[in-house]
């Protein structure tokens, strides 16, 4: 589940990080295989930095004591999407990840915008 959430979350950073750089600059409409293979590649590279990401991000929950399902749960909750609760250990535990996970996030995203150029 938490493996969908994050692929999710990557692939609309991606797709931001598109659409922003095609209001940049024209887009091009016939490319040559030299630009697909370069093409391929990146699109290679960043599967690989999500990934990475996702492991990561796993790791972060687990060493702030959770388990990736109930960390999922906890966002849920927080986004009012679950009548649950979670104890002030667990939001504790959930707070230091988050914080974390979006350091990661936004690395994770320089790194994709790197590959992409």
């Amino acid at each position: 589940m938490m493996k969908k959430r994050i692929f999710a979350t990557a692939i609309m950073s991606l797709c931001a990080v598109i659409l922003f750089a095609q209001q940049q600059q024209k887009v091009a409409t016939n490319y040559s295989d030299e630009d697909n293979q370069t093409f391929v590649r990146a699109n290679l590279d960043i599967t690989k930095v999500q990934q990475e990401a996702e492991k990561e991000v796993t790791k972060i929950i687990e060493d702030n004591g959770l388990k990736v399902d109930r960390f999922n749960d906890i966002v849920a909750i927080q986004q009012g999407k679950s009548d649950e609760e979670a104890s002030p250990e667990e939001l504790k535990s959930f707070n230091a990840a988050a914080q974390k996970i979006m350091t990661t996030n936004q690395q994770t995203q320089m790194k994709m915008v790197a590959k992409m150029e």
